[in-house]
Parts: structure tokens; sequence; C-alpha cells
């Protein structure tokens, strides 16, 4: 069973993972939590979650089919976050980002010579 992985991070838009996450689960998909911590990040509405793996663990997992990134108004992005979609993206694994979230992948260069859609400017 291959792992989906799922960036959470504060201030996130949590509704936008709750489709994709419905989705995986008729897959029989594995959906892992990442964060930078381990430790319970903030959505935006308040709610709480707690992340099944820290970013630099996710690094060294094996059979991960793809990444998801909700969209949201936090903005930081760490080093091994860039390497873990770099790494997606040369294994030719699914890179899927909501509203803000193509933000990241930009960032980490993979949407260079690529159409996407955003709701930022």
């Amino acid at each position: 069973m291959g792992k989906i992985l799922c960036f959470i991070y504060d201030d996130m838009a949590d509704f936008e993972m709750t489709l994709p996450g419905t989705a995986i689960s008729w897959l029989k998909k594995e959906l892992v939590t990442i964060a930078y911590k381990n430790k319970a990040v903030q959505s935006r509405p308040g709610f709480k979650y707690l992340p099944h793996a820290t970013v630099k663990e996710a690094l060294d997992f094996d059979d991960i089919d793809g990444l998801i990134i909700p969209g949201g108004w936090g903005d930081e992005q760490k080093t091994e976050l860039t390497e873990l979609i770099q790494k997606l993206n040369k294994g030719d694994k699914m890179l899927a980002a909501i509203c803000a979230g193509p933000k990241f992948l930009a960032r980490a260069g993979v949407l260079n010579d690529k159409k996407y859609t955003t709701t930022l400017t």
C-alpha cells in the first residue's frame, strides 16, 4: 500500500484536506500527515492536528505515491520540504497543491514550464 503524504502547517485551510483524504481512503492508500516538527499545528479556524511524522522523516520513507499540500496563510518553507518536493518530482510521483499551496511547489522549482492555477496574485 503506497503512502500519500499531506503537509500540514500552522494557519492552513484544513477544509481543503477533507475531500482528498476521503478519496485516498477509497483508493486504499495510507494517508500520512507530515509537519516540520512532531507537535500540533493549528489550522486557520483553530483546529489542532498532530502529524504522523516530520518532513525530515518522510525523506526516508519508501513507497510514497504522492504529496498533497493544502492552501492557507502559513508561508514558511524549510529546506527539507523543498528537498522532499524535488525528490518526489524526480521520481514522477503525484504532487498536488490546493488554492495557495502551489507556492510551495513553485519555490521548489517544480512548476517551471508547467501550467497551474492558484489563488495567489
